[in-house]
């Protein structure tokens, strides 16, 4: 069965232990989509260098000046493979600190547009779009899970607190999604 930890800012945790009480974790991931139904067939997935390329043809369709070879050569000099999904542990970390990934979407694509001085080019595909998930306990990264358990032991807010999956999360982990306002979204590229 399914028992999930909900983080609310002011509760006492400490003395709680997550790993005897909990299988899930309540936790937000960010993006900028178009292609809301992908989310709740498929899970959230890594990136990969194929679907980030075709991405990045998409965006610059229009801009012809930028030549195939440059746009895969700028790809692979910022390709990491990482495998790797993030989520905040508040929404308010998504919002607040980290809205470049509701506002333009994955970081690769964002390096690699703001090497063409483009970025602002990812605005005008999707919407931005929390996912609120519940992320299973035994995928988390242990070193990032027990971030989070020394956090709350001390008291200490976890409104700045991010962690990684290796590989994806499923389908049915996604409890819900949310459009916020662009407007309420912190930006850190506001030129």
């Amino acid at each position: 069965m399914k028992r999930v930890f909900l983080y609310k800012e002011g509760e006492d945790y400490s003395a709680i232990n997550i790993y005897e009480n909990f299988t899930h974790i309540r936790a937000f991931h960010g993006c900028r989509t178009e292609n809301l139904n992908s989310y709740y067939t498929e899970g959230i997935t890594p990136l990969t260098k194929e679907w980030a390329y075709n991405q990045i043809q998409k965006t610059l369709e229009t801009k012809k000046y930028i030549s195939e070879e440059r746009i895969i050569s700028t790809l692979n000099q910022l390709w990491t493979d990482t495998n790797r999904v993030w989520f905040a542990v508040t929404k308010e970390e998504m919002v607040k600190r980290s809205g470049h990934y509701l506002l333009y979407g994955s970081e690769l694509i964002n390096s690699v547009l703001t090497q063409f001085h483009l970025r602002n080019e990812l605005k005008k595909n999707g919407k931005p779009t929390i996912f609120v998930c519940d992320v299973p306990l035994d995928i988390m990264d242990y070193s990032f899970l027990e971030n989070i358990i020394d956090s709350l032991k001390t008291k200490e807010s976890l409104d700045h607190l991010s962690f990684p999956i290796y590989g994806t999360l499923s389908s049915d982990d996604i409890v819900s999604h949310e459009h916020p306002d662009s407007s309420k979204i912190y930006d850190p590229y506001p030129y």
